[in-house]
């Protein structure tokens, strides 16, 4: 998925570092993009987690997050990866908390996303203090 990913991105002229490992792997390392789908679900510690990616953000920088929210089809899911779910309020709320922006939902509009998840593009503020750091 990530090599298809950096192929992508490679014809729109953008070159992509792949980097595959948990959070605590990265290293101090800031980037332009960090993309989690369907990533977060699965923390202890959610907001731990935001936070850290927030960390791997240069500011300025931006997280794209694809997040399970509360539906009856993600019972099915449950079963197999027992997951958790965030409802739009929760989920903004926790990026907030970690020192990120929230500056776009995205709502999909067909096939199984469109009951099961939701979409949050996430800035890092450039400026010093709550996510500047």
């Amino acid at each position: 998925m990530l090599r298809h990913a950096a192929a992508a991105l490679a014809l729109r002229g953008a070159r992509a570092q792949i980097r595959a490992g948990g959070l605590e792997e990265a290293g101090p390392a800031r980037f332009d993009c960090v993309l989690a789908a369907h990533v977060i679900e699965h923390f202890a510690d959610p907001l731990g987690a935001l936070t850290r990616m927030r960390d791997l953000l240069r500011a300025g920088g931006r997280l794209y997050l694809v997040v399970s929210r509360p539906h009856w089809c993600n019972v099915l899911i449950w079963l197999r990866w027992r997951h958790r779910t965030f409802g739009e309020g929760e989920i903004t709320g926790l990026v907030a908390r970690a020192g990120l922006d929230v500056t776009a939902l995205h709502r999909f509009t067909s096939g199984p996303p469109s009951r099961t998840s939701i979409g949050i593009v996430a800035d890092r503020p450039h400026r010093t203090g709550r996510g500047g750091r």
